[in-house]
Formats: structure tokens, sequence, C-alpha cells
């Protein structure tokens, strides 16, 4: 049977993943099957607990993610990460946004525009940081 692995991220000690958490088990993600990370920015990495969930997942599991920015901030990135989980026959499914899920010819389309508004969104808060 399929395994849901859930991953969760902030990027400050100071914010708190319980929303994301609880969305992620109301999703039917299991206690055991949450990767963490806490303050922890999704441009940089690594990244201990999301290096480690893509190994947990087996061919036709999925990685479960309440926002595209949880797995990074580069559009390349995110598309390279997708691209080898499809590889191995484990998807991507996006809580956020309409339940995008990299499995379908929609959500595989979605996914690389959402992955580049996650970038642009975190390049527009990086310039805004540099002007305050």
């Amino acid at each position: 049977m399929p395994n849901l692995i859930g991953y969760a991220r902030v990027s400050t000690r100071h914010r708190s993943t319980d929303r994301q958490r609880a969305d992620l088990l109301a999703a039917g993600v299991r206690r055991d099957d949450l990767y963490v990370d806490q303050g922890v920015s999704g441009a940089r990495a690594p990244r201990p607990q999301f290096d480690q969930a893509p190994d947990a997942l087996i061919e036709g599991d999925t990685l479960v993610i309440t926002t595209f920015d949880r797995l990074g901030r580069s559009t390349q990135n995110m598309l390279a990460f997708v691209d080898e989980l499809r590889s191995r026959g484990a998807r991507v499914l996006n809580l956020g946004g309409g339940d995008a899920d990299t499995a379908t010819p929609m959500g595989s389309g979605l996914f690389p525009i959402m992955a580049a508004l996650a970038q642009m969104e975190h390049e527009i808060n990086r310039e805004a940081s540099l002007i305050r």
C-alpha cells in the first residue's frame, strides 16, 4: 500500500510548524512519516529532514507538502527534485492551491509555474529586506 510522507519547514526558529503538521496529518500522513525542518531556509542546503524524506519514499509513495515553496526557492532545483521522484515512481502532492498532484497532467503542468512563483516570491522578499 502506498505511503504518504509529509514534509514541513519554517525558515526561522521563532515560527511554528504546527499548522503545517496539522494539515499534513489531516491529509492522512502518519506522525511517524513526518519530516520537519525548524529554522532552515528553503534557499539553503542542506535541510536535514528534507534530505531524509526522499529516502523514505518507494514506488507508489507520495511526498505531501502544504505549499510548493516548502520544497525550495529555486525553480530549477524543485523541477529536478520532482523529476528524480518521478523516475523512482513517487510523486509530490501540494495541499495548498487545489491539491496539485505531480502524478496528474494538471498537477504536472502547474508545478513549474508554482515553482517559478515560489522563486519569485523569495527574490522579492530578499530584495525588500535589502531596501529596509
